[in-house]
This record gives structure tokens, sequence and C-alpha cells, in this order.
């Protein structure tokens, strides 16, 4: 009995798993079809060139003498591109190599030559100098043009003030801004010989290249944006290189689209023991075209501060109200004391003490999903 009711339960179990797949369901299938990807494209030109094939000759450089280098970087690929500038291989020269084929009786002199009781040149003493990269004062601006040609940013990067030297910024890459889509950046360049070159550079050479690079928003090189002390003189505004050179600047890393905007802040202040905010300055003066508050935080001793967070701005970076749309939007960081942060996103200027501030090197663009 008890053998036939188990034939009779595993039987039942059977059945039942047989009758499951007869069963109907109520169902719906969505299909999306056709889905692509397409990647987006990183290209500049220069002087309409692509690839760059221009150089400069200047055959006559003397002390207090000024040449001028300058170009214009088109952004011709579909997406901001922030770019570069990068002097390497400098090769220094004598213009000859034996003290009888010195250029000139002078720079054989200057270089400790002797004579002998003839007046003929012993080559004694002659030793070649062949640094004139140490004795040309370097400067550089530029400007960022829209679509359209009118005038979007503009900054003096080196001013002749700073003395720095060609040798100064050798061999390390200089940011020089963000070129919006299908806008375009002057490089204006100038070599100012010292006027206290003496007769030993006489016929020397310099040979060097210029490398221009152009990279995505948040790429490697330079993620995010950097923020800088600047100083105003006569009328133009420059990075305060003494300043930046002592530490005071800071690095903005953040996403350039989303939802909200996250934001990663590291630097250090002009003023230590301070309370600052990290702002969206939308021109003109006072900043709140609609502008906004991004994060406020204090510095420490040493001036150092740290913002990290996300905040919903429920627009796009620049707002079509800023005086700068669309080619991008300033970021700054500046004294709450001189902020009004109760105004969240309108958030005027209240002060203006620029020495205090950390200034952007170049625009940003955001694009807000949700709006």
């Amino acid at each position: 009995m008890k053998k036939i009711l188990m034939s009779v339960m595993v039987i039942g179990i059977a059945t039942a798993f047989l009758g499951a797949g007869t069963f109907a369901y109520f169902t719906d299938t969505e299909i999306s079809t056709g889905n692509t990807f397409t990647a987006g494209t990183i290209d500049i030109d220069i002087d309409g060139q692509n690839p760059w094939t221009g150089s400069f000759t200047f055959d006559d450089i003397k002390p207090c003498r000024v040449e001028y280098i300058t170009f214009t970087i088109n952004n011709v690929g579909n997406n901001p591109v922030n770019v570069f500038k990068h002097i390497k291989n400098v090769e220094c020269t004598d213009g000859d190599t034996t003290y009888s084929d010195a250029s000139s009786e002078s720079e054989y002199t200057d270089c400790g030559g002797e004579f002998d009781v003839n007046g003929n040149p012993t080559g004694q003493g002659y030793v070649a100098k062949n640094n004139i990269h140490k004795w040309i004062i370097y400067d550089m601006s530029v400007k960022v043009y829209a679509r359209t040609g009118g005038l979007l940013w503009w900054q003096v990067i080196y001013d002749e003030d700073s003395d720095l030297t060609v040798k100064d910024i050798t061999c390390f890459y200089v940011q020089l801004g963000m070129i919006p889509v299908g806008g375009y950046m002057v490089v204006t360049q100038s070599y100012h010989m010292k006027a206290e070159t003496g007769n030993w550079a006489q016929g020397d050479t310099m040979t060097f290249d210029i490398e221009v690079y152009g990279e995505q928003l948040n790429g490697p090189e330079q993620m995010g944006l950097q923020l800088v002390p600047k100083m105003e003189e006569g009328g133009e505004w420059h990075i305060d290189w003494t300043s930046y050179n002592a530490g005071t600047k800071g690095q903005l890393e953040y996403n350039i689209k989303g939802s909200a905007f996250d934001y990663d802040f590291t630097g250090t202040a002009p003023l230590a023991n301070t309370d600052y905010c990290l702002i969206y300055y939308a021109d003109p003066y006072k900043g709140n075209n609609p502008g906004a508050l991004i994060d406020c935080g204090t510095t420490d001793a040493s001036g150092g501060i740290t913002l990290i967070g996300s905040i919903d701005l429920g627009m796009d970076l620049p707002h079509a109200d800023d005086a700068n749309y669309p080619g991008g939007a300033k970021i700054w960081l500046v004294t709450s004391a001189d902020y009004n942060s109760d105004a969240k996103t309108t958030g005027p200027m209240t002060g203006w003490n620029p020495d205090n501030y950390l200034f952007e090197l170049g625009y940003i663009v955001y694009d807000d999903i949700d709006v």
C-alpha cells in the first residue's frame, strides 16, 4: 500500500511540472533598435594647416630688439578643446666652433680671447658662450574668438615684467585656455633680447620647436580647470607669476555632463584662515547673470582649501544670459566677505578685492541633462 501511494505521489509531482509548461502568461516585450555610439572629435589646425608645417626664422636679433611670433589655433573638431603650448628641443650654438672663426673680433674679445703682439688671435683664453636662451625674455598672450569672430576671452599668460626667459619656459606644457567648437585662439609671443646681452652673443643661434597640444575637457594632461592668481596692470589682467610660483593656485575637477555638477577643488588661496566661496561668475559685473554659488569653506593656516561635493545647478554652464555665452563659463574662488553667498543661485559680488581671489585659466562648459 505504501508503495502504491509513493507511486501516485511521484506521478502527481511529474504531472504538476508537465502542466506548468502549458499555462499562458500575459507579457509585453519592447526592443530598442538602431542604438549608436559615435566618438567625438578633437581636432585643431594652426593657421589653416593640419598638420602644421609653419616655421619662423629671425636672422638679426639684437639687444633691445623684439621679434614676434603669432599664430591662430582653430578648433575644427566637434568638441570644446583645452589647448597647451610647449617649447622644446631648444639648442644654442656659438655660430662658429673655433676661436679663429668667432663671428667678430668683439665676440672673440668678450669671450676672453687673447692676441699676440701683432694683433692676431692666438686662441688662448677663448671660451665660447652659447646660451642665448637665457638672455631672451619671453612673453605671451592669447585671445579666444567665437565662430562668428566675436572676442570671448583673453589673457596675458606671461608678461615682459615677469622677466622669464626662453630657458625658464622650456620643456613643460603651458595651458592656454579653452577654445569652443568652431572658435579660434590667436596666440601672440614676443622674444626680447636683454639690453645687457654682451658681444659674446654675436652670431649665436638658438633653434627650438613649438608644439601645440589639444585635449578634450577633463583630459589627463590638465584634469579640469586651473584657478590662478591674477593682477591688473595698465588695464590688462595677467597671471601673477610671483604668487603662482609660490604655490597660490587651485585645481578644479568636474563633470562636463550630468544631472548634478560634481566638483572636487583643491588649492591654496591668497589668504589664510579666511572664508572663501567657489562660484560661477556670469558676466557682466556683479556676476549674477545668473551666476551660482557652488560651495564655501575656510582656508587653513597655509591658505589651503578643499571643496568636494555635488550640486544641482538647474542650468547649463554657461547660462544663456551670461555675456560669455556660448563660449564658456568662468569659475572663481572669491572671499565670502565679497560675495553674497546667501543668494544661492544669484550670488552677486558685494565687494571687489581681486588680489585675494583665484581666477579661471580658461572657460568650462557643463551640460545639465535635466534642463
